[in-house]
């Protein structure tokens, strides 16, 4: 998997001190938390992936079958927040995974509150836990960068129904709405008002 931020005048990445720079706006990406739940291997032999960029450390393996709906079984990056208040926050990721639909993702603020920002798009899980049936086999690609923010037309729920290879790539749907399923947390507004100083 890759993770990156893009600033809107360009296409050229950030660098992790000009993300900060700019936490009270409406780029700051907070802690990522990216699984591939137990249908993974189940959907397509191989699966698993990698998360980089972010100014972190890369190379982060995403455990396959790990996922159980603790935050202690995803693979987590971690930015800290310079300070100020959050009035604004969209997410944009670029990630190298198939089957869309064995992936969460999830953002942790200081102060724990967390926010399901996709849940296993096109299932419909008995429990935030990584078992049972199968999301949409799309694929996502780095390629086609995926962004979140309140207000999107298409819910992230639906991130790969109409896509026959790669979400966003092939479908132009490219901009999706928080949905936590049966995850934590209900959008972007959660965090409004927060102070962004910590770990994120």
């Amino acid at each position: 998997m890759v993770f990156k931020i893009y600033r809107e005048e360009s296409i050229k990445p950030l660098t992790g001190e000009e993300i900060m720079k700019k936490v009270s706006k409406k780029y700051i990406i907070l802690l990522l938390l990216l699984s591939m739940t137990t249908m993974a291997q189940l959907n397509k032999p191989g699966g698993g992936g990698t998360i980089l960029g972010g100014g972190c450390a890369g190379g982060l393996a995403i455990p396959d079958d790990g996922y159980d709906g603790t935050i202690g079984s995803m693979q987590c990056m971690t930015i800290a927040g310079l300070g100020g208040l959050l009035t604004d926050i969209n997410l944009d990721l670029a990630v190298d995974h198939t089957f869309v639909g064995d992936l969460a993702v999830k953002i942790v603020a200081p102060d724990g509150t967390i926010l399901t920002v996709m849940n296993r798009p096109g299932f419909a899980e008995p429990a935030d836990d990584g078992t049972g049936g199968f999301g949409f086999g799309s694929d996502i690609s780095s390629a086609a960068i995926v962004t979140y923010a309140n207000g999107a037309a298409t819910s992230a729920e639906d991130m790969g129904l109409t896509a026959v290879g790669v979400v966003c790539q092939d479908d132009g749907l490219c901009d999706y709405a928080p949905s936590p399923g049966l995850g934590e947390g209900v959008d972007f507004n959660d965090y409004i008002g927060m102070e962004s100083a910590g770990n994120w």
